[in-house]
């Protein structure tokens, strides 16, 4: 619950606006000199008000109640009434909402006495009831009267129509839009804005749409729809350009900026927001370019660059502070706040929260102060203080009982219900976590509610409670992978709240379904695990048709859920209704009222003991045993994915055997998919740490040609991986191993480890995938016309950096060799080299291929997928982001053969590699051959000579047997110096290779 950015958005104009001349024009027509003065005063207290000094105001009131007080004299009510709704404008200048809206209601109220039979004199207070009912609207919405606003600003609407004015219809339609926005109903926004903006180019006399457009824009955005988003931005930048406002300029691009930051283009957003920068910084706007270096500090915090993110907020805050702006100093310091605590210096982070909250006190604002004392909470939590950590959540929850903010209280008592965890005191957590489920069910926060739900596992999971938790685990995994299936886009931000939360859920559920000998749920969450890894890193991974739609629950733990969840509902029914009395102030509320929200809040707390007895209750106990027993440990829906999956394996060219490794703290657990039978599972007991230590050795020692030190570090990681699967291998007469890595053995080619007498891919061909419901495993027939589009970057060099680090490469000069090679034995080739290998012309041409080889540069980066690239002959890249946009609907295999990963000696969990073949195989190439460190020039060129000569022999045979037979024959070969598993076991083929 941090301030992760401030984002800049161009409102429309006050709804006030226009009254001066509205009040000139009847001190023309004024009869009296009386009048005349009148108008005057009027005028003069506008003046000053212009001024903007609020020590100015009560002379401004002043002068307003003389002027009414000479209207009333002569009679003029439709004068007094429109100089009450200018007092209402003078408070709502200084922020004084409550005032105003007294002002408003009395102008309103005369109006409505006046009865005059001149059709002008009546379409003028039309006109006006219209314009006071829109500043009354704006007024209820600056106390957070929503609902208010939205009904005052509707009969507005209303009286606008019948006055016929389409100006002023269009303005109110966007006010409703634009507040329909800000409280979270974004659909029903957007629908009054594109009203508006119909409205607004209909009218002939209407002003420039500019501020519709990028109202609509904000609306797409919060709805993820960032394409429409960016496509509104656009059209407000030409109309913008068009006028010459450089100001109004400045804020969007600030919003073009935001968008592409959602969608983690952050080197566009970046050009963005410094463009917005320079604007603000030419016509010294001081708050917009405080605002922008903060948005700059975001998208450093995002990309985890927190020191270069520190320093853009610290230069931003003593801009707020000259400015006297102190909400947005308060909002800087809590940034800085947020930047430290990312860095674990909480006290740091500590300090700066308590900064902001002394700010946050003083302007009386009592949303933000909710969300930075929840910071300082959790630094408390952080700093091993549970307590502090407590009364401060207790003061939060406190403060929430002023406004109306239930998803902050839900993830404050999800917090509060995590140090309970962690005191033991597993009761109040419980409780808490309830309670916070119950919110996030009730305002539709399916990915709050998944979390909450994980969170609930856990506590069952520490008290030995092994079916409940399995049960509240598959709830979590479920809700996830719905949400994935769902065309609808996250934004970075919203990605980031949930980061590193959500995986470990499915590794847990997985460690107790095995625990309990549930190989079959426990297979498919292993598979929906390796899509949640990969969905984590490129945000936007939602399967295909075959993708398992999540774990089904067993007929026992449905019966749990209907039950619990006809509970909870009775909460959330009796918050709805208590939502509505808590919208009254307490000083507002009936008596009749203020008993009703007793009775809620007691069913509420009922509620929450008695789910908290029934997951205690003999019922349940009873379901423990059911679930326990032999019989009810799968359902028809377990078995008919698992028969697919099995029928995909039977249909395949060669017999082939699914492994799946999972590792887990205390051990590693192997499951296998034979193309008969259940899967078999084995245990293996070594540590994490064991493992993973062995991996770095193996890749250590492999990348060094001179050294053969690795037969021991491959040995070992054989026993563990290998031999205890090796007879099911055998028995079943498996030939081809299709290969789901976990974690840090997705570094290790296996094609390399070694029993003691041969090499792995001497017995096996290895096929990687990503995961069984992201590959098409059915074998798909090659063209027998080979068409190879080949790139090289062979001469030149390229230094270039990408978010902070720095790339050095030079040519490969065997690559030139590589691709002559390949054309002279492929008439029906193409090269392209060095400058005519550029990512522009390169690209286009992949839809004429079916092989497209490029020999060069590529770098899987830990991190984002922007950082991971393939580097083109003229020094252009391609992200891995972009990969996905490449169009490969006709090839059946692309090579990379001068990639790396892991670079700089850091291995993170390998999804960077598994993300290149799932973009390959997004954009429609059927597999994709990559290696994991880059080999020699030379020693490539070998093995890649020997893959196209067995391809033009027999091309129908699968992709990956084919890289098995040139790896065996680099093996094989009398030439020592490339038998080595530095020169051939790098190469891996990823996805479909049958």
């Amino acid at each position: 619950m941090i301030y992760r950015s401030l984002l800049i958005t161009l409102l429309l104009a006050s709804p006030v606006a226009g009254f001066a001349q509205s009040v000139s024009q009847s001190a023309q027509t004024a009869p009296s000199n009386d009048r005349e003065r009148g108008f005057q005063l009027v005028i003069e207290a506008r003046e000053k008000l212009r001024n903007g000094d609020s020590q100015d105001l009560p002379e401004v009131l002043k002068l307003f109640k003389q002027a009414i007080a000479i209207f009333q004299a002569q009679g003029d009510r439709f004068s007094e009434a429109r100089t009450l709704s200018l007092i209402g404008d003078a408070y709502l200048t200084f922020k004084q909402p409550r005032q105003a809206i007294d002002s408003y209601q009395k102008s309103l109220e005369i109006l409505s006495q006046i009865k005059s039979p001149e059709p002008e004199l009546q379409k003028q207070i039309q006109a006006s009831e219209a314009i006071f009912l829109q500043s009354l609207g704006y007024s209820y919405s600056q106390i957070n009267e929503f609902d208010l606003a939205i009904r005052t600003y509707q009969r507005a609407l209303a009286k606008a129509r019948d006055a016929q004015l389409l100006g002023r219809q269009s303005t109110i339609l966007s006010n409703i839009g634009n507040l329909y926005v800000s409280i979270g109903v974004p659909s029903k926004g957007l629908e009054n804005l594109l009203q508006a903006l119909k409205i607004n180019e209909s009218d002939p006399e209407s002003t420039s749409p500019l501020n519709i457009l990028v109202n609509i824009g904000f609306a797409y955005r919060n709805l993820g729809q960032f394409d429409n988003a960016l496509k509104y931005y656009q059209q407000a930048s030409k109309a913008a350009q068009a006028s010459g406002d450089r100001v109004v300029m400045s804020s969007i691009l600030n919003n073009i900026a935001g968008v592409y930051r959602s969608y983690g283009k952050y080197t566009q957003a970046l050009e963005n927001y410094q463009a917005s920068l320079k604007i603000s910084q030419e016509l010294s706007l001081s708050r917009q370019a405080a605002i922008t270096i903060s948005n700059i500090g975001s998208v450093y915090k995002e990309i985890g660059q927190y020191d270069r993110a520190l320093s853009q907020y610290k230069q931003a805050l003593p801009l707020s502070q000259a400015m006297g702006n102190r909400q947005l100093e308060s909002i800087l310091l809590s940034n800085i706040g947020s930047i430290y605590s990312d860095k674990n210096e909480f006290q740091t982070a500590l300090d700066y929260y308590n900064q902001a909250f002394k700010i946050h006190q003083d302007l009386n604002d009592v949303p933000a102060q909710v969300k930075t004392l929840s910071n300082i909470a959790l630094s408390y939590s952080q700093l091993q203080q549970p307590d502090k950590a407590l009364v401060t959540y207790a003061q939060v929850m406190q403060l929430l009982q002023k406004v109306v903010d239930l998803s902050t209280e839900a993830v404050v008592l999800s917090n509060m219900g995590g140090i309970y965890a962690d005191l033991k005191r597993y009761e109040e957590s419980l409780s808490a976590n309830q309670r916070a489920l119950a919110i996030h069910r009730q305002l539709g926060e399916r990915r709050g509610e998944s979390i909450v739900l994980s969170n609930i596992g856990d506590l069952f999971r520490d008290r030995q409670k092994t079916e409940l938790a399995i049960l509240f685990y598959k709830n979590s995994v479920n809700i996830r992978e719905a949400l994935r299936q769902e065309l609808r886009s996250l934004s970075a931000a919203e990605q980031e709240a949930f980061k590193g939360s959500v995986a470990q859920t499915y590794r847990k559920l997985a460690d107790l379904l095995l625990q309990q000998e549930r190989i079959l749920e426990a297979q498919q969450v292993l598979d929906l695990l390796k899509v949640q890894e990969l969905d984590e890193y490129l945000q936007d991974v939602r399967g295909n048709s075959q993708t398992v739609k999540g774990v089904e629950l067993l007929d026992t733990e449905q019966r749990f859920l209907t039950d619990y969840l006809a509970i909870q509902n009775r909460a959330i029914q009796a918050s709805k209704e208590a939502i509505e009395i808590i919208k009254f102030t307490a000083e507002n509320r009936s008596p009749q009222q203020q008993q009703r929200l007793q009775e809620l809040q007691n069913i509420q707390l009922r509620s929450t003991e008695q789910l908290n007895d029934y997951v205690q209750s003999p019922a349940v106990t009873s379901i423990l045993q059911q679930i326990s027993s032999s019989g009810d440990r799968s359902n028809n829906a377990n078995l008919r994915q698992f028969a697919t999956l099995q029928t995909n394996l039977q249909q395949l060219p060669q017999k082939a055997a699914i492994l799946y490794p999972l590792i887990l703290d205390d051990r590693l657990e192997i499951i296998v998919v034979l193309p008969n039978g259940e899967p078999l599972r084995h245990t293996v007991n070594i540590s994490r740490q064991q493992l993973n230590r062995v991996i770095l050795n193996f890749r250590s020692e492999v990348r060094d040609p001179s050294s053969f030190d690795v037969l021991d570090s491959s040995q070992q990681l054989y026993q563990w991986l290998i031999a205890p699967i090796a007879a099911d291998l055998q028995r079943n007469k498996i030939q081809t191993i299709i290969y789901a890595p976990d974690g840090q053995l997705r570094y290790l080619p296996i094609a390399a480890l070694h029993d003691g007498k041969q090499w792995l891919v001497e017995q096996y061909s290895i096929n990687t995938i990503t995961a069984a419901s992201l590959t098409n495993l059915s074998a798909r027939r090659s063209s027998q016309d080979l068409r190879v589009l080949a790139g090289a970057f062979a001469t030149g060099r390229y230094s270039f950096q990408v978010n902070g680090e720095n790339f050095n490469f030079a040519g490969l000069p065997f690559a030139g060799k590589e691709v002559e090679s390949l054309v002279a034995k492929l008439p029906n080739s193409t090269k392209l080299v060095d400058q005519d290998f550029n990512a522009k012309t390169t690209t286009t041409k992949f839809k004429q291929f079916n092989i497209i080889h490029l020999a060069t540069h590529a770098a899987f980066v830990i991190g984002k997928p922007e950082e991971s690239f393939v580097l083109f002959g003229d020094g252009s890249r391609a992200s891995l982001r972009d990969v996905a946009t490449w169009s490969l609907q006709n090839v059946d295999l692309v090579i990379l053969s001068a990639c790396e990963t892991g670079l700089g000696g850091k291995l993170g969990n390998g999804t960077e590699i598994m993300g290149f073949g799932y973009q390959m195989e997004y954009a429609g190439a059927k597999a994709a051959i990559a290696s994991l460190w880059q080999v020699s020039d030379g020693g490539t060129q070998i093995l890649m000579d020997n893959f196209y000569n067995i391809l033009l022999q027999s091309s129908q045979q699968p992709k990956s047997t084919i890289l098995a037979q040139a790896q065996r024959a680099m093996i094989q070969s009398n030439n020592q110096e490339f038998t080595h598993p530095y020169y051939w076991s790098s190469f891996i083929l990823i996805g479909n290779g049958f």
